[in-house]
């Protein structure tokens, strides 16, 4: 196990090496795009399951957006996996992240307002909140798929009527000058 633990913390440098093995407090890895705090907190999150032994389910996880906290959940999956399929680790911790694995889709990793979202649905009655009223709250994947949805409808509707589109999108001397194009076809065919 510590020479796993070793490992994670190979090529991290001074700022995320404390990010990684801090304990008993909590962390916050703010930096900008592409700095690395993906790999920061899946290697935080290893580092705490092999020292400590804490499960997947035991943390708490919180992004910004959707995607960072589904390529979060990717990631980390993929490197549990690496960990499970080294033969060169022993039984109990390829045991131990088997058990990991099947936990990580019911872990709490989540974007903040997602997680605020479960709390008051799971104890929204601490706060005299109508637990009808907590069914019409929709997180932002619950949004997107609305979204998603109205969007198709709308597209599907809106393809029966583009030629009423077209008309609409057409300007008034646009309308005239056809008008007249016309006209003045008309006119040269019954001359010929």
């Amino acid at each position: 196990m510590d020479k796993l633990a070793t490992k994670v913390l190979e090529g991290l440098n001074e700022q995320q090496l404390q990010a990684v093995t801090t304990k008993d407090r909590n962390v916050i890895i703010s930096a900008s795009a592409g700095t690395g705090k993906t790999f920061v907190l899946i290697n935080r999150l290893i580092y705490r399951m092999l020292k400590d032994r804490i499960e997947i389910d035991e943390f708490l996880v919180m992004t910004f957006t959707e995607a960072a906290a589904r390529d979060l959940k990717i990631k980390l999956s993929r490197q549990i996996s690496r960990i499970i399929n080294d033969e060169n680790n022993n039984e109990e911790i390829r045991t131990f992240f088997l058990r990991q694995q099947a936990k990580l889709p019911n872990a709490s990793i989540s974007t903040i307002h997602s997680f605020c979202l479960d709390v008051i649905k799971k104890y929204g009655y601490a706060l005299d909140l109508d637990p009808d009223m907590l069914g019409n709250v929709m997180d932002d994947k619950d949004k997107a798929l609305l979204s998603r949805q109205a969007m198709q409808e709308t597209l599907k509707d809106i393809s029966k009527y583009n030629d009423l589109i077209a008309a609409a999108n057409t300007r008034p001397e646009d309308i005239s000058n056809t008008e007249e194009t016309r006209s003045e076809e008309h006119t040269s065919e019954l001359q010929s």
